[in-house]
């Protein structure tokens, strides 16, 4: 059998490194089980709809828009495709969850997959999203949930820990956001301040990627050696160390941040997949958003390192 082929990535609709590397992930055939998009409503809902169709897709070069399948999906009639958006604009509800997870039941046609979106999770429901909970966590076998938010803070957090989230944005990678007022800057002193903080986070990445350091020491060494900085700023500078590695695995050496530590980058990028910085880029983000809602700080550390193990 001929391994289907699909449309290159400069043909896609949205082009960001997050979803090169989902590209990357879907011509190795290591797609997630759940995926959120989080942007725009017309973004997500347009790309969501676009990446459904490409795995749907019967023909080569996938979405192919010439295969039964591809017209089903134009026709909005796909017999594997279940689309689940609240009415007038509203929430979706419980019993729409529990119909489609009915539908879900039902064995899938064509290539076996089932694919199932759910938009505006950040407007679920509690009970509607307790009830999608259970699917996300003991998902039927070929079903892919492609999930959609604005705002992935008001997502339920145990949904959000079971999907692999990409941001969309309006087409930038929406983590991008500029630095902390404390980090930037024209002065000397701005500047030092990000090099210094760069340079211990630098060291506890190496004990994250390359030595596999326990859970326990790393949170006691992230703490005891940027204790003079801000916890939210490490965050941060960890995000922007992160987001080099990714973009040195991609090729795009640019886009580095961090251009005068490139050895170290090499060194580090080497020793992980892109799925996995993604994840705990996403891991990080989380813990600096508890951080600012002034959870306790070494519990805060403690539970980011259990959640990167579990990654890396």
């Amino acid at each position: 059998m001929t391994a289907q082929s699909f449309l290159p990535f400069s043909q896609w609709p949205l082009q960001t490194p997050v979803l090169r590397a989902l590209f990357q992930e879907l011509e190795t055939g290591r797609v997630p089980h759940a995926i959120m998009f989080v942007g725009s409503k017309a973004v997500t809902r347009m790309f969501a709809e676009f990446f459904a169709k490409t795995l749907l897709c019967t023909g080569q070069g996938a979405p192919c828009n010439a295969c039964p399948s591809c017209h089903q999906m134009d026709a909005l009639n796909h017999p594997d495709f279940i689309s689940v958006t609240g009415e007038d604009g509203g929430s979706v509800k419980a019993a729409q969850i529990e119909t489609a997870q009915s539908r879900l039941k039902l064995r899938g046609h064509g290539q076996g997959r089932t694919v199932y979106m759910i938009e505006g999770m950040d407007k679920l429901t509690p009970v509607a999203a307790n009830r999608l909970l259970k699917t996300l966590e003991e998902p039927p076998s070929s079903t892919i949930a492609l999930l959609t938010a604005e705002n992935d803070g008001r997502v339920l957090s145990t949904i959000r820990s079971r999907a692999f989230l990409y941001r969309l944005g309006t087409g930038e990678v929406a983590w991008d956001d500029p630095l902390p007022d404390s980090l930037t800057g024209s002065s000397n002193e701005q500047n030092l301040s990000f090099a210094g903080l760069l340079k211990p986070v630098i060291q506890w990445n190496q004990h994250v990627f390359q030595k596999r350091q326990g859970v326990l020491s790393l949170a006691a060494e992230l703490v005891k050696e940027t204790e003079s900085y801000e916890l939210a700023d490490v965050f941060h500078v960890l995000i922007v160390w992160l987001r080099d590695l990714m973009h040195y695995r991609l090729g795009e050496y640019e886009s580095l941040v961090s251009q005068e530590f490139i050895q170290e980058i090499k060194a580090q990028a080497e020793t992980v997949e892109i799925s996995q910085v993604l994840r705990v880029i996403e891991i990080v983000m989380e813990t600096k958003r508890r951080a600012l809602s002034h959870v306790g700080a070494r519990l805060n550390v403690e539970q980011m390192c259990i959640r990167i193990r579990e990654v890396i």
